[in-house]
């Protein structure tokens, strides 16, 4: 059996069952207790308080300022729109601020957090954790274990902590900068990952001048763009054996799973009538005015994935729409966010349901005349499904005067 609890359009302290419980707070300042089995929780309007308890829990902060509590066991936490903070406590946490500057704390446990949009800061805690700092300028710690440091876009401070750590760099393009400053790297225990097909002999290693005497700058040999400050290191010290494409763990544990896409949200921060999702309802006959009504859900997961149109021409503008996603699922009434697995080493983005050009740059019919793609669609219910589309690339006559 499991519960499903409303809010109202006031301030609630809304605590669940020992069953499963969805509970959708509405308006006010909420403070919201799944307690025991897997919850679904969703702070929805204003500045919310939800703790997931033990079992693996899904939650959502929705609007506004909120704090998410995981607890035991292996959450999934969304901040949504705001400024969050969402701290993954005890089990093997996957953390999402997504919109706004958000706070991101992992906790025990082998843990995923992803910064997503906003000047984030981003504690992996202990244990061995990737993190990912995704858009603009974050903050980052691996702490305790042996973690993967990701700055993405912006400029990032990484900092690994104790443990063998790898800090990864990536390309830059004209319209993006994905610098990272890396302030404990330690030659012989941590190594420095390349990213979107990036290779050592794209690299030029620099002793830094001026007011980066004493550090070593990792630059692009193609482009003179740096890539990476490494504090207190001398370049001399930095060799082809520092640098490695394998990014997972240096343990030998289990390998740590690598998020390549952020997951996209609605922006409906003009809609003051923003209405909560309720995941995967069978029977159910419940409004908006508060109460609690027992019913039993069956969530399915998605089974297939496709994309109205897979070509797009060679070196097409940023943005450019490849296509439309759509889900197959059971659960008609669902809804579903989609994510890159693998985004073809930088090429393709995704924006709500789109398929878009990335990097037009990289899209060059005479090199590759096709790349693959790994899209994840993930219900409101957090049942996912992945299937790689290839993107045809199609010839654009360059002969001069043809354009």
């Amino acid at each position: 059996m499991i519960e499903i609890n409303f809010g109202t359009l006031d301030s609630d302290n809304i605590g669940g069952t020992s069953s499963q419980d969805i509970i959708l707070a509405l308006n006010g300042n909420d403070t919201v207790i799944g307690l025991e089995a897997d919850d679904f929780l969703n702070g929805n309007q204003d500045d919310d308080i939800l703790f997931g308890g033990p079992g693996n829990d899904t939650l959502h902060g929705g609007k506004g300022s909120d704090r998410l509590l995981g607890g035991a066991d292996n959450d999934r936490l969304y901040g949504d729109l705001g400024n969050d903070t969402l701290d993954g406590e005890n089990g093997n946490d996957e953390l999402f601020g997504l919109d706004g500057n958000d706070i991101l704390l992992g906790g025990l446990g082998t843990d995923i957090l992803f910064g997503n949009q906003g000047d984030d800061t981003i504690d992996g805690g202990e244990e061995n954790d990737t993190v990912r700092g995704g858009k603009d300028n974050d903050i980052i710690f691996g702490a305790d274990g042996n973690d993967v440091l990701y700055g993405d876009l912006g400029v990032n401070t990484l900092n690994g902590g104790a443990g063998f750590d790898i800090f990864v760099i990536r390309k830059q393009s004209n319209e993006t900068i994905a610098q990272i400053i890396i302030e404990d790297f330690v030659a012989g225990e941590d190594l420095i990952g390349l990213d979107d097909e990036l290779v050592f002999d794209d690299l030029d290693i620099q002793d830094g001048t001026g007011e980066n005497g004493g550090n070593t700058l990792i630059v692009e040999r193609a482009t003179g763009q740096v890539l990476a400050i490494v504090l207190g290191v001398e370049s001399r010290t930095l060799t082809r054996e520092t640098f490695t494409t394998s990014l997972n763990s240096l343990t030998t544990a289990p390998p740590v799973p690598t998020p390549l896409t952020e997951p996209t949200t609605t922006d409906d921060t003009n809609n003051d009538n923003f209405v909560p999702q309720v995941p995967n309802l069978i029977g159910n006959t419940g409004g908006n005015t508060g109460g609690n009504t027992g019913g039993e859900i069956t969530n399915s997961a998605p089974t297939d994935i496709a994309l109205s149109s897979s070509s797009i021409e060679e070196n097409s503008a940023n943005g450019t729409v490849v296509g439309n996603l759509s889900t197959t699922d059971a659960d008609a009434n669902d809804t579903h966010t989609y994510a890159l697995a693998n985004n073809a080493g930088g090429r393709f983005a995704i924006s709500d349901n789109q398929l878009q050009v990335a990097d037009g740059t990289l899209l060059d019919f005479e090199t590759t005349t096709s790349h693959d793609v790994t899209v994840r669609t993930t219900d409101s219910g957090g049942e996912s499904f992945e299937k790689t589309l290839t993107i045809q690339v199609s010839d654009v006559d360059e002969t001069p005067g043809n354009a």
